[in-house]
């Protein structure tokens, strides 16, 4: 493993489980697990053949403050979300969230103004956005053919 490897770590086995294995040409390597639950975590490592190597926490605050994690992926329950990120990107992480960032716009500001102000990234994942299938919703809806939309 070189230098330029990203070491991550996903937060959440549920979701965040399509993440435990990178791609095989991505420079990335699975560094630590953290879920609530620790039956979960292990069956996780065991039935996902992930590293024998693997840190797993249950408690998030403890993870955080390994120096070895570069960037937290979280897939926990929404309203979570905006104060795992906060945390995240306060300890200096780049962070990885599943949808939504936020529950309203003020948080939303907030974790932006903080990742700038810290210098890392944050992103939220949008898997499907430029999926043919939602390009042509999005035209659908755009060119009115749908009508007037009122819930999604």
């Amino acid at each position: 493993m070189d230098n330029n490897t990203i070491k991550y770590a996903v937060v959440g086995t549920g979701r965040g489980g399509t993440f435990m294995n990178p791609a095989p040409h991505m420079n990335m390597k699975l560094q630590a697990v953290c879920d609530l639950n620790p039956d979960k975590l292990i069956i996780m490592k065991h039935s996902r053949n992930l590293p024998e190597d693997l840190e797993v926490y249950t408690d998030y605050d403890e993870m955080l403050k390994q120096k070895d994690i570069d960037c937290v992926a979280i897939f926990t329950q929404r309203h979570l979300h905006a104060p795992m990120v906060l945390k995240a990107l306060e300890a200096g992480k780049h962070v990885l969230v599943e949808k939504p960032l936020a529950l309203n716009v003020e948080d939303c500001e907030l974790l932006i103004s903080e990742a700038k102000k810290r210098g890392v990234k944050a992103s939220v994942v949008s898997q499907c956005r430029f999926h043919n299938t939602s390009r042509v919703l999005k035209n659908l809806v755009a060119d009115g053919r749908l009508g007037r939309i009122v819930t999604a």
